[in-house]
């Protein structure tokens, strides 16, 4: 040893690529000549309020909410869910727009907002009449 600091390391980035066969890109959605469904796709351009509410616990909170503004406390009674749990369903469903927080005194009450329930009704109206009416229309292979 001859006394000297020793120089510092560079740090090194650990960079992560995904491996070209799992990557999703227009050019392999297609297999052969049929098409892939990617996993990623939304069902619409506003928030996927579908897969929202493939959530059991947030399909009951949603059902609650449709009964009538609720506080936190009577979400975690009525569902026996942690608090924790029923907050962070509640801030999606508020970042969908689905619920609106309203501040009453010590506690906030969630309102359910029904136009983006309508929205998404009448948008699996469209795809359910979409379907029936091209039921019989087969693409070739």
């Amino acid at each position: 040893m001859t006394g000297e600091p020793r120089a510092a390391l560079p740090a090194r980035r650990i960079a992560f690529r995904w491996p070209v066969h799992l990557m999703f890109t227009p050019a392999n959605w297609t297999v052969g000549n049929c098409a892939c469904l990617h996993q990623a796709v939304l069902i619409s351009d506003t928030p996927d309020v579908i897969r929202l509410l493939a959530d059991p616990l947030r399909a009951q909170i949603v059902d609650l909410l449709a009964q009538g503004p609720a506080c936190t406390c009577h979400l975690v009674a009525d569902t026996g869910a942690k608090q924790p749990n029923v907050s962070g369903h509640l801030r999606q469903l508020r970042d969908a727009g689905l619920v609106v927080a309203e501040p009453r005194g010590r506690f906030t009450y969630y309102r359910l907002l029904p136009d983006a329930l309508e929205a998404a009704a009448a948008h699996l109206a469209d795809l359910a009449a979409q379907a029936r009416a091209n039921a019989e229309a087969r693409r070739e292979c």
